[in-house]
């Protein structure tokens, strides 16, 4: 009895110190895209963001426009590598930024079931952004 209340108190353990760390992760990110498009006529809005190991995926919104942000995290924190709108959904387009094929995947699929809770309109508006566009380091485009 004693060896499964360990062992379930340390899963519950991790599933909190899991959750902090995604929280973080999602406060960093939405912070990074802010930091590189946020204007002041028009607020950035930032939902959903997934984390898969050092590879994200964070939705946004910015008056009529919308798309995805693929994000990496290096030894300097998170950066954005690339938008997009609907490619970034897919598993083949994350193979070929660079991902492993298994957490490609799993990131693939951590959006689209993240996606499912938003309303229509609003998967639709990230769904705006056409082709995919490398961001390099300290450099924007426009969205």
């Amino acid at each position: 009895m004693k060896k499964a209340l360990f062992i379930y108190l340390g899963i519950l353990l991790s599933l909190v110190c899991n959750v902090s760390i995604a929280d973080e992760d999602s406060d960093l990110i939405a912070h990074v895209i802010r930091q590189q498009w946020q204007t002041s006529d028009v607020k950035l809005e930032i939902a959903p963001i997934v984390v898969e190991g050092n590879h994200a995926i964070a939705g946004w919104a910015h008056g009529a426009r919308g798309g995805r942000a693929l994000l990496r995290r290096s030894a300097n924190g998170w950066q954005v590598y690339m938008c997009g709108g609907d490619d970034l959904t897919k598993v083949h387009v994350l193979e070929q930024s660079g991902i492993e094929s298994i957490a490609a995947k799993s990131l693939a699929n951590k959006l689209i079931t993240a996606e499912l809770g938003m309303s229509v309109d609003a998967r639709k508006q990230l769904s705006i952004f056409e082709g995919v566009v490398p961001v390099e380091a300290n450099h924007h485009h426009t969205h």
